[in-house]
This record gives structure tokens, sequence and C-alpha cells, in this order.
């Protein structure tokens, strides 16, 4: 990395260059070596430990979004009456639904309805109210399928004429004391009241306590028929844009076509307190990459102030020669580049290598209780990363012109005689 830099700076350098290749820390005595080596160190611990903030930040964002997205979309459609009946029911025959079906509104990946069902489960040995939510063979089992612990998605499960297939959450099933084809019965508290059977097709955990406390899967269908309602009604669509970035467009592309008794919410606006919890890590970090990156700038520019005392000699000597102060601070300008470039070169090495242990092993557990994952979570950009890296260099360069201009102010006569 220090060659590189070098290399790079050569045609402003010119005889600088070649200087500051002779002149080394290695080259000092042994108190010299150790301050450049630790230099080296803190720079290559700072970029390691930036390498490693950042991908885990990244990681936290992607997998917490990518979980609350697959399991209600990056969007919800719903009614703006809050009064129970027809007028809270949205219907597959709406100039809204055939349009995203059709692929016709920009943003929009895919749309699927759902219906929602208050019940009381009743195990042989525990009773538990829960949540079942109602989905079709359009449901995106492939954004699902990471929760998927155990068995299979509602839709997926064998027909059952007597039995209804509900996927539990782990949390639920633990608590009612059941496992993959259990069978239970299900209340529904309605005008008249029914009952019917079930059996649990899956387990589900999505590490999101709102989900996995109440939420239950169901086939749509037996839903809808409890509710007196055809299969053309649900009580909201989930809506899935084309990516995360692409969920400005497809707000504004379902506005367009809504008519004036619907709306669509954002997952950010009904996961509130997730994202903002998102934000406020990524705040505590930036502020954590500021600080590793002032220590790493100080601790090399205290290295080169260190072996500029060491060389006062040389410089001294450089100036009776004919240098100017300009070649000299030019010298341990690129010197101190040197310096750092290696060790922030490593540490990139260092640190890419124990995210890719991670990301790959899990070696490093968390409590999903608290942190929504299992494990610490890893995710790539490597533009932000290039980015965060010229950033250092950037600011050791910046930096490094201090000890460099205090180079080129020492007087050669002192120098000498000193």
């Amino acid at each position: 990395m220090g060659k590189i830099i070098f290399y790079f700076l050569l045609p402003l350098a010119n005889n600088a260059f070649f200087i500051a290749r002779k002149l080394s820390v290695r080259q000092g005595a042994r108190f010299t070596r150790a301050v450049g080596l630790l230099a080296q160190l803190s720079a290559g611990l700072g970029a390691a430990l930036m390498v490693c903030a950042f991908c885990i930040l990244q990681g936290f964002r992607v997998e917490v979004r990518e979980r609350i997205f697959s399991f209600g979309g990056h969007a919800l459609v719903q009614k703006i009456t809050g009064v129970q009946g027809q007028d809270d029911w949205v219907s597959t025959r709406s100039a809204f639904y055939r349009q995203a079906q059709a692929g016709k509104l920009a943003g929009i990946r895919h749309v699927q309805g759902f219906v929602i069902k208050p019940a009381l489960a009743r195990a042989p040995l525990q009773a538990e109210g829960i949540l079942l939510k109602g989905i079709d063979t359009r449901f995106d089992t492939a954004a699902f399928r990471f929760n998927m612990l155990a068995g299979v998605q509602p839709h997926q499960a064998r027909v059952d004429s007597d039995l209804i297939p509900v996927c539990l959450s782990t949390k639920l099933a633990s608590r009612l004391q059941l496992g993959v084809d259990s069978t239970f019965t299900l209340f529904f508290l309605q005008d008249p009241p029914r009952l019917r059977k079930a059996r649990v097709c899956g387990l589900y955990q999505t590490g999101l306590e709102e989900y996995d406390e109440t939420i239950a899967l169901a086939p749509a269908a037996p839903l809808q028929a409890l509710a007196d309602k055809p299969d053309s009604l649900y009580n909201g669509f989930e809506v899935f844009a084309d990516n995360y970035e692409a969920l400005p467009q497809a707000l504004a592309s379902a506005e367009q076509v809504l008519d004036y008794q619907s709306r669509i919410i954002p997952a950010t606006d009904l996961q509130v307190q997730i994202f903002d919890w998102l934000e406020v890590i990524g705040r505590n970090v930036q502020v954590m990459l500021i600080l590793i990156c002032v220590v790493a700038c100080f601790n090399t520019a205290g290295t080169l102030l260190i072996f500029l005392l060491e060389k006062m000699r040389a410089i001294g000597l450089l100036l009776a020669l004919g240098a100017t102060p300009g070649t000299v601070r030019r010298v341990f300008w690129l010197l101190g580049l040197r310096l750092a470039g290696v060790g922030i070169f490593w540490g990139n090495l260092v640190g890419i290598a124990l995210c890719v242990v991670q990301q790959y092993t899990h070696a490093v557990p968390l409590d999903p209780e608290n942190y929504y994952v299992a494990y610490v979570p890893i995710a790539w950009n490597w533009a932000n990363l290039l980015w965060m890296n010229l950033a250092l260099v950037s600011s050791l360069g910046l930096v490094l012109l201090v000890p460099a201009w205090r180079a080129g102010k020492i007087s050669p006569v002192r120098a000498m005689r000193d």
C-alpha cells in the first residue's frame, strides 16, 4: 500500500520520493523502530475496526429490514375508514391491484392480499390468544423462506378438508407445547362463535417480537369464509417494491391509482421504533469511526515527530547540500504516508478476513430478543468501503502536514550542531 501511494505521488514528489525511500523507520534506533511499528499497528487497527464496524452496521440495516419486509412487504394498502364492514375490505378487482399484477406500476414488484382474524388457540395442555394472518398462493414464498425453521408454509401444506394448516412462530409453539403435525383447536369469537380444527404445518422465527408473539399464518380461504366474504376481498394488500431504494417510487405509483378510500403506508411508518433504532446505531457508528480516525491520525503524526527528532542531522545535511525546505517537507510527508499506508493495507485485509469468517460461520452470537437477529450480521458495500479508506488516507495526509511543516522550519546550523 505504501509503495502504491509513493508511485502515485511520484510526479509531484520528484527527488523527495527517492530520499523518502532511503529514509526508513526501520533504519532508526530501536526505540524509533518500536514507535514506528506502534504507529503502523494503530493505523492498521483503526482501518480494521472501521471495516468491521461499517460491515456490521450495513449488516444490521439489511438483515433487520429484510426480516420486516419479508413478513409484511415494503408497504401496506388498506381502507382509510375504521368502521367494520364492507368498507374495511379491499378488492382484487380494484384498479390498483390489477395494474400492480400486470406490472404497470413503476417500482412495484409484487402485491399480495392478506386476511386478519383473531382466534383462541387451544392445545391439549395450554391455550393462547393469537392473530391469524390469512395468505394465499400469491404469497411471496421466496422472501419468507429465510424465516422458516421447520415444516412448510400454509399454502404449501397438504390439503385436508378437516384441518386448517397453520404455521406458528417458535414462541407460540413453545407456549402451546406444539410441534410440526400437532393438532389443536381454533375458537373464533364472533356471532355465532365458530370452532375449527387445525394442524401445525410449520414453524417460523423472524426475531421481531411484534410478529413472533402473536401472529400465526394460515390459508386465507377459511378465514374469508368465516367472515362471509368472497375470495376477492382482503383486509389489505402487502406491496413489495423492487428494492428498498425504490420504495419512494413505489409509493408515488400506488398513490396515483388508489381510490380516495384507500391509503398506502410504508413499512418505515409501521415499524417506527425499529427503524429509529437502526438510525441510532448508525449515528453511534459514525461517531466511533470519527474517533478511530482521529486516534490513528494523531498516533501517526506523533511517530513522524519522533522520527524527525532522530533525523535532525540528516535534515541539516540535506539543507546544507541545497535541499529546499519544501523538499524536506515532502520527504517527511511521504514518509508518514508510507508508514500509515502499510498499516491501512494490512488493517483492511484483517478486517475483511474477520468479516468473511463471521459471515460464513456466525461465530459471534447475539440475543434476538434485543437485537432482532441471532448472530452479528455482515453485509458488503465495496463502494462505501473504498470511500471510507480514501477518507482515512486523506485525513492522515492532512494531519501529517503539521510535522512535515515543522521539518521544513528546522535551521540547518542548529540541526548539524545538535
